[in-house]
């Protein structure tokens, strides 16, 4: 007796259906899936430094300090564990990240490249560590600054060097509606 190869493909259809939903409900104490709060981050995009706002609260912190044509790009609110949020100033190709959050794991392996050094944030201790061309562009390696105010984590990334990062991070400001009507980006479009 032969089969069709439509017949053959709908039984492994089934086959197969059958499978995962045996795997899937096997264990009906067990939740599939994770809550946010159990999870890797979850990330909320924020369009503007508005609905960061929003999102974030009137805590998130903000550089009244950009170099000359950054603007506001892009964010993330990572929620989970380690909720975070991360806001993205840029210059053509040229980027800022300013990471924020209660808890901030360590960089990632490809940024720490360069010797880390002491500086000081705003009274508080930090770590300036420069970029190197391992693992990165070779004409744009990313230098990172972290630092902790005693409340939030703090970790800005950029190709700029190590002076103007530092006036970024020293320059951090609670989020307010007079704020973001000064920085450029898509939240004064029209404005």
């Amino acid at each position: 007796m032969q089969h069709s190869p439509q017949k053959i493909t709908i039984l492994i259809i089934i086959v197969l259906g059958a499978f995962i939903g045996i795997l899937i409900f096997k264990n009906s104490q067990e939740p599939v899936f994770s809550t946010p709060s159990e999870s890797i981050m979850t990330p909320v995009f924020l369009g503007s430094l508005s609905s960061a706002k929003m999102f974030a609260g009137t805590d998130l912190c903000v550089p009244a300090y950009l170099p000359q044509d950054y603007y506001f790009s892009q964010g993330s609110l990572f929620t989970g564990k380690q909720e975070k949020t991360q806001l993205t100033f840029q210059k053509g190709s040229d980027v800022i990240h300013v990471f924020q959050g209660k808890s901030i794991e360590p960089p990632p392996y490809f940024i720490q490249n360069g010797e880390p050094a002491p500086v000081s944030i705003a009274g508080n201790a930090g770590t300036w560590i420069p970029g190197t061309f391992r693992n990165q562009v070779p004409e744009k390696p990313f230098n990172q600054i972290q630092w902790s105010d005693g409340i939030y984590a703090y970790w800005i990334q950029s190709s700029l060097k190590k002076d103007d990062m530092i006036k970024i991070a020293g320059s951090l400001t609670p989020i307010s509606d007079e704020l973001i009507r000064q920085i450029p980006g898509p939240q004064n479009i029209g404005t």
